[in-house]
């Protein structure tokens, strides 16, 4: 399942979209576009999203706590970034 994702140090204004590749309650594997300030070891928030096709009622978005523990920087204006979740809290839409 992919899911739209954000991180940052806030990232409902921080850096650009993403998107998972893989995602478990302990840990997610996002590509994002590339950014020079994301460094290993740095602890940042993750935004998941969960359309109303996934909950078949309201959105929902999934506030985490994460460890940077990988950054798999590639030629392209991608890169990949593995994190350990640390906390989360399920807050939905309000309309």
């Amino acid at each position: 399942m992919h899911l739209a994702a954000s991180v940052g140090e806030n990232p409902e204004t921080g850096r650009g979209p993403g998107v998972t590749r893989d995602i478990s309650q302990a840990g997610s594997y996002i590509y994002l576009e590339m950014d020079k300030d994301l460094v290993e070891g740095s602890e940042v928030e993750l935004i998941l999203e969960l359309t109303p096709e996934m909950t078949l009622a309201e959105p929902v978005k999934i506030f985490c706590q994460a460890k940077v523990i990988r950054i798999d920087r590639s030629e392209g204006r991608m890169m990949g970034v593995a994190l350990e979740i640390l906390a989360y809290d399920f807050r939905r839409e309000c309309a």
